[in-house]
């Protein structure tokens, strides 16, 4: 089901494992393994269009969640309800920062930013399917229908279904190899760097 997913990860992995050698033969080797799973050097994976849509979608599905559930907080714990932006500003900016942060080293070639972008979606889907809960099961034990509520927290499960078709897609993959694949350019550049610098002494 989540095919593409589970194989950016798996390439990832093995990137990082194998770019541990100062072997420059491997390393050419390792890049033009990337470069067959890259495919045609001309397309959508060129643009990073998959990882920003995700993540972009991942971040709307977050916010759209924010207002209902800070007022169901705020109305908990018995606090005013009109500092309720008090909460919400801060958190989705954080949550923000962190997501542009680790999309920045996903396309960097970095495993464990690709997890923990795919953390951060499932994260997300998570509030957005309890904010839809909470939602209809509002709505059936009497507390009301508010179409906006609605008509947000329907938004937000199109929205992070759409991430995870980004991101669980050809497309995807095959932008993670490019972003793999520079990585281990960058890797071979560094070792040709201070071949130069031993080599001057």
């Amino acid at each position: 089901m989540l095919k593409f997913m589970k194989d950016s990860l798996l390439l990832s992995a093995v990137v990082r494992d194998r770019i541990k050698t100062n072997d420059p033969q491997q390393l050419e080797k390792l890049k033009d393994r990337l470069k067959d799973r890259m495919g045609i050097p001309v397309g959508w994976h060129m643009s990073g269009i998959p990882l920003v849509g995700a993540m972009i979608l991942s971040m709307f599905a977050f916010a759209l969640a924010q207002p209902y559930l800070w007022l169901a907080v705020f109305e908990l714990f018995g606090l005013p309800q009109y500092a309720v932006m008090a909460a919400i500003v801060p958190v989705s900016l954080i949550y923000s920062l962190i997501m542009v942060l680790t999309m920045y080293f996903v396309a960097r070639g970095n495993f464990l930013a690709l997890k923990l972008s795919l953390a951060l979606m499932a994260f997300s889907g998570l509030v957005a399917i309890v904010y839809f809960l909470s939602v209809c099961l509002g709505a059936l034990f009497g507390a009301g229908l508010k179409p906006g509520f609605l008509i947000s927290a329907v938004l937000g499960l199109v929205f992070i279904l759409g991430g995870i078709r980004c991101i669980n897609s050809q497309t995807f993959y095959r932008a993670n190899a490019l972003y793999l694949h520079n990585r281990v350019w960058r890797k071979q550049l560094n070792i040709q760097r201070q071949t130069l610098r031993r080599a001057s002494r």
